[in-house]
């Protein structure tokens, strides 16, 4: 295992963080149909339980910050805006251009009653932009992209990035496998200790609970989780090269954990 420290900005650079770099496995098929976020939650509920979790999110609004230092101005893209839980963080910095993208409806409501900006009724493997980004981010939503989706969502992040554009991503992923049946096995060691985890915390339970009656339907509930290396994998195939890798939950990844991206162009 490859351990490397990641230039973070200076307030980050106090968290104790791992950093792991590793080749990836295959890229999991199938996706019959993209669910809507909302058919599978409720939307209020949902913020309030993620709202415990934002460590990538504060690395992620850093980044911005340290790209507004070198620049008068930049544009930011957020794919798989939501709700605006992310947005509500950095949609305020002074000198940005703010463009969400977001396909479900009852969310892009939702966005265009808090936030007075551009909002594209897209998904992130078909969003267009008239200009180049300098930052994209995805705060806890590539994995809602189809797995038959995700290698031509990175192509179209690349493709809108500026030469020195960021993707920031940050999400939630599986230990490693390189079959689906792999992927399965995975996923239910995941829930069974989640479950387990929570059983003392009424609202994370219910947050397991849930997960779990959904990401083994045949249309994965819409969480179309992946593990590392296969990311990894399909980022390097799209033509994005990983700069930085941390696993924000301070955890060995050996069931589900939250990581933190930051890619450029090759």
């Amino acid at each position: 295992m490859y351990r490397e420290n990641i230039a973070f900005p200076a307030q980050q650079r106090r968290v104790n963080l791992r950093m792991l770099f590793k080749h990836a496995g295959r890229q999991p098929s199938v996706a019959k149909k993209r669910a809507n976020f909302s058919d599978t939650f409720n939307l209020e509920d949902y913020d309030a339980y993620m709202v415990q979790r934002p460590l990538e999110q504060r690395i992620m609004v850093e980044y911005i910050k340290e790209k507004l230092k070198k620049k008068k101005s930049i544009l930011i893209v957020e794919l798989g805006a939501g709700t605006g839980r992310f947005t509500k963080l950095y949609v305020g910095l002074p000198c940005t251009k703010t463009i969400l993208v977001e396909p479900d409806s009852k969310c892009r409501e939702q966005l265009r009653m808090q936030f007075n900006v551009g909002i594209l009724d897209e998904a992130a493997e078909e969003f267009s932009l008239k200009s180049k980004a300098d930052v994209i981010v995805m705060a806890t939503a590539f994995h809602h992209v189809p797995f038959t989706e995700k290698l031509r969502a990175l192509q179209n992040i690349r493709n809108a990035l500026k030469k020195d554009g960021w993707f920031l991503c940050g999400d939630n992923f599986l230990a490693e496998y390189k079959t689906m049946t792999e992927r399965t096995v995975v996923l239910r060691k995941s829930m069974k200790k989640w479950l387990k985890d929570a059983a003392h915390d009424p609202k994370d339970l219910a947050m397991a609970k849930h997960m779990n009656n959904i990401v083994f339907r045949s249309d994965h509930g819409g969480e179309y989780f992946m593990c590392t290396g296969a990311f990894e994998a399909l980022a390097t195939k799209a033509g994005l090269s990983i700069e930085g890798k941390s696993n924000c939950s301070n955890t060995d990844p050996l069931d589900m954990e939250h990581y933190f991206y930051l890619l450029k162009k090759q």
